[in-house]
């Protein structure tokens, strides 16, 4: 039983929940100060889940060559779980995520069925999206911060946030873009042209900062030009928060990634 567990969490990552979770209870609040925590809302979250354990055990599959250097450990390189009981696991969590999202709203399953389209072209060859410099930081943007909001205002039926929504996505992008740090070297040999392999280590932090820089301005903006003051205190939190991830990340891998 352990190891069944052990093997489901190494093929669903479920740490990668946070920043679902976190987004959508996050976007929901904005838009509604007293949110009602109601089925809707669990059946959202459930679906969401699905759709990354999905996409995590998905993108393992054709991440098997990169995984055998950098994560041996991982259950399909370590012939822990065979190639034919990963594709199953990936179906059934699409599937399960599909299914759910049905429940909530037809507009949410569109939306989730997005996700999963996204999170297959992302990886399945000839297409492999992520192999294609911005566009892998653009689709983590898309599935971790994009569509966690969009699920959140479909939810709330409130108005839509547009500084919040630029806000988040950009946050997210910025994020997706630290994974790219730890396979730089891996993925450089392979031809998966990520932005540390494209610009190098120096250049592609450099990126980073203009563009939470740019956040960060567009935001302050935002607060006084358009939005609430009170809000001006999450956001400088929230690039507080991200400033520790990205030094504590960027540092950690600086001698593997591309110079």
């Amino acid at each position: 039983m352990k190891n069944a567990l052990r093997i489901f969490i190494n093929l669903a990552v479920p740490q990668y929940l946070i920043l679902i979770i976190f987004t959508t209870l996050s976007a929901l609040l904005i838009m509604n100060s007293s949110p009602q925590f109601g089925s809707t809302f669990f059946l959202a979250i459930t679906s969401l889940s699905f759709s990354v354990f999905g996409l995590n055990s998905f993108n393992q599959i054709f991440d098997i060559e990169i995984d055998k250097i950098s994560k041996p450990l991982r259950p399909l390189p370590s012939k822990e779980v065979s190639i034919k009981t990963a594709y199953i696991f990936s179906l059934l969590s699409f599937l399960v995520s599909i299914v759910v999202s049905l429940t909530v709203s037809l507009l949410f399953a569109a939306l989730v069925s997005f996700f999963v389209l996204l999170s297959v072209l992302y990886s399945l060859p000839p297409v492999r999206l992520k192999r294609y410099g911005l566009s892998s930081n653009i689709i983590g943007g898309t599935l971790y911060g994009a569509i966690p909001f969009a699920s959140a205002w479909i939810i709330s039926g409130s108005s839509f946030p547009l500084s919040f929504f630029v806000l988040f996505y950009g946050l997210a992008i910025s994020i997706a873009t630290l994974k790219d740090f730890e396979d730089a070297k891996t993925e450089k040999r392979l031809g998966i042209k990520t932005l540390p392999v494209l610009l190098g280590y120096k250049k592609a932090r450099l990126v980073m900062l203009h563009m939470i820089l740019s956040l960060l301005i567009f935001m302050l903006v935002s607060v006084f030009l358009i939005i609430d003051r009170i809000f001006i205190y999450p956001t400088l939190f929230c690039f507080f928060l991200l400033y520790i991830i990205k030094n504590l990340d960027l540092h950690r891998y600086q001698n593997v990634a591309s110079q």
